[in-house]
């Protein structure tokens, strides 16, 4: 039954009820269930460990003890759960709040992602490129980018 699963926020230990599971299709053609909040948060993989966290958590000042390489980490992350939200200024916006700290070919790249869908062609070229010239094998990228050109 929806909701009856919980989660819980490492940061502030608040119960976090879970939506019913999604399939997602691996790369390889699998097929998962997916186990997702039914509100937004983010499972992170840090310096120190992993740490799942809450919207709230995310959205107030995060903890001192994580690096910038961390806070990176959980802006994309956030980046990402927005993005499959449906939620697109949240996603851009964590987007850029990622790249500002750090600059990844994945987060170039889901930037491209969501400019391209809100229509915006030219911005999402730029960000592909600039993730093809960090990472010149970067896959998503290289496919994306092909077939906006």
């Amino acid at each position: 039954m929806a909701g009856t699963a919980m989660s819980l926020c490492t940061l502030c230990k608040t119960q976090l009820p879970l939506s019913s599971p999604e399939q997602w299709t691996a790369p390889d053609g699998e097929v998962v269930d997916v186990d997702r909040t039914a509100v937004p948060s983010a499972v992170v993989e840090t310096s120190l460990r992993e740490f799942e966290i809450c919207e709230f958590c995310y959205q107030r000042t995060l903890p001192g003890f994580f690096t910038r390489q961390d806070l990176a980490e959980i802006h994309y992350q956030f980046g990402l759960e927005y993005r499959d939200r449906g939620q697109h200024a949240r996603n851009i916006a964590s987007l850029t709040q990622a790249l500002q700290l750090c600059e990844t070919a994945d987060i170039f790249a889901a930037l491209a992602y969501a400019e391209n869908r809100l229509g915006h062609r030219d911005a999402a070229i730029a960000y592909y490129r600039r993730a093809l010239q960090i990472d010149p094998v970067h896959f998503m990228s290289r496919e994306n980018l092909q077939k906006l050109l």
